[in-house]
């Protein structure tokens, strides 16, 4: 029973390919152009249009302020290295009975083509003051709230001369009034 329930389905997966390989479905023909028999599959088309719109004084702020940050980390990492170095000591007392040692080195050529750098016209004014004592943080910090006492004067003084000047313009506003009037004239708004 067991072996005739096998070949029944033997007997069926044989027949099962061959009629799965004569099928009358057919594959659309794709002519080509193209002599290595490529084809140019259509896909979606898409807007690759896009509209860069860079502000230069803030990208040129942005690098000023980042060189700045970089060169204040170096300065401060450069003050921070300490090196040590151990005493060396030499014992040349038997020096006298070792036989000379000589070495012969050929005489070393090198050729270095020359390496030509081409920068265009850079126009970056950098102004930077360089302390190098332990207390230049304290003295940039100071530093920079005395030039923000230095803009709130300077506001203030503008803020004063500002006042000066509307009150000199309200009394010459008013002298021309006072002299219209006694001429007999009257001004319309």
């Amino acid at each position: 029973m067991k072996s005739i329930l096998t070949s029944l389905l033997l007997i069926c997966a044989i027949s099962m390919s061959a009629i799965a390989q004569n099928s009358k479905y057919e594959k659309p023909s794709v002519k080509s152009d193209r002599p290595d028999g490529l084809v140019k599959i259509a896909g979606p088309t898409q807007d690759w249009n896009f509209d860069i719109h860079i502000d230069g004084k803030a990208l040129e702020q942005t690098i000023e302020s980042a060189l700045r940050l970089a060169l204040r980390s170096v300065e401060h990492s450069l003050e921070a290295i300490q090196i040590h170095l151990e005493p060396i000591e030499l014992n040349l007392r038997g020096l006298n009975s070792v036989t000379p040692i000589e070495i012969r080195i050929p005489e070393i050529k090198v050729e270095v083509e020359p390496i030509e750098v081409e920068l265009g016209d850079l126009d970056m004014d950098f102004d930077f003051d360089f302390d190098l004592d332990n207390d230049s943080n304290d003295e940039w910090k100071a530093e920079r709230a005395r030039d923000k006492e230095l803009q709130k004067a300077e506001l203030k003084n503008s803020k004063a001369e500002r006042k000066e000047i509307v009150k000199e313009t309200e009394a010459k506003d008013q002298l021309k009034s006072q002299k219209d009037k006694a001429k007999g004239l009257k001004k319309i708004n």
